[in-house]
């Protein structure tokens, strides 16, 4: 996983958590169900972004991937909340998150190690027509 509940306390306060989360009337807690859902939005995104060209689950998980999963995370839960005023820099994490799995997906950033990148696999297909216009056929015009 890219991005666990353990790492929400770390890229937003639990305060924001609770107002972005909560439609109800406890405002105390931050709704978990919602928090859980748009972990695993995150989570399918980068996987499926990675899938084809790496082997997954990853063994291991780089810095960059979770930094790209907490842009996505903050983004989605401000998005979620109509009317919430999101800053300039949530939407620029946001679409440098978007960038960097770009970059990240088609070699032009890092590389994930040997063993977790898929072997390119390619084949051509030849056939064979019967000819229609043969010499013979041609030379008689």
């Amino acid at each position: 996983m890219y991005i666990q509940r353990s790492d929400i306390s770390h890229i937003i306060s639990n305060l924001n958590l609770v107002k972005l989360t909560n439609e109800g009337t406890n405002l105390q807690i931050a709704d978990e169900t919602v928090i859980e859902k748009l972990i695993n939005y995150c989570n399918s995104f980068i996987d499926d972004s990675l899938r084809g060209k790496y082997n997954l689950p990853l063994n291991s998980i780089p810095e960059v991937l979770k930094d790209i999963a907490a842009g996505i995370f903050i983004f989605k839960i401000y998005e979620r909340k109509v009317g919430t005023p999101m800053s300039d820099e949530i939407q620029k994490r946001y679409d440098n998150a978007l960038s960097n799995l770009k970059n990240y997906t088609s070699g032009n950033f890092l590389q994930l190690p040997k063993e977790a990148q898929i072997g390119k696999v390619s084949y051509s297909t030849i056939s064979y027509k019967e000819k229609k216009f043969t010499n013979e056929i041609l030379n008689k015009f």
